[in-house]
């Protein structure tokens, strides 16, 4: 009886979960201590922009702990190309989010930095429509 009771919570648990689904993460480049990917499952392009998810994972923590990075872009992909933050946050080297930042608005170019290779790389992988607001695993 335990058994079944069991196996109907962890049914119902995976049912109704609110978890995210697994990523797709694509190797863009390591820096000095810097591994960049980005998620290809989200990277969705509307006419001339590219939204997508980013993760930045250090060797080592950097200040208060912080192990990775995930930061959700809106990019103009129309030269120059500019970038928006819509969200990211901050995970510690065992995946507890740390920190949660809001966007900003429509900022500088970004070229040449990983994050705008991230993006050339992303639109190869970028499937036509609109972002699904899924968020990856870190």
């Amino acid at each position: 009886m335990n058994r079944k009771i069991a196996g109907l919570v962890l049914i119902l648990m995976i049912c109704f979960s609110n978890s995210v689904l697994a990523a797709n993460w694509i190797y863009v480049q390591k820096d000095a201590d810097t591994t960049v990917s980005f998620d290809a499952d989200t990277a969705f392009k509307q006419e001339d922009t590219l939204t997508f998810w980013v993760r930045f994972v250090y060797d080592q923590p950097i200040e208060l702990g912080v192990k990775k990075h995930l930061w959700h872009y809106v990019v103009t992909t129309s030269g120059p190309r500019t970038f928006k933050t819509l969200v990211a946050y901050a995970y510690d080297a065992n995946n507890n989010q740390i920190a949660q930042v809001k966007g900003r608005n429509y900022g500088r170019s970004l070229e040449g930095t990983a994050t705008d290779n991230a993006v050339t790389k992303a639109l190869r992988y970028a499937k036509t429509g609109q972002d699904n607001g899924v968020k990856p695993t870190p």
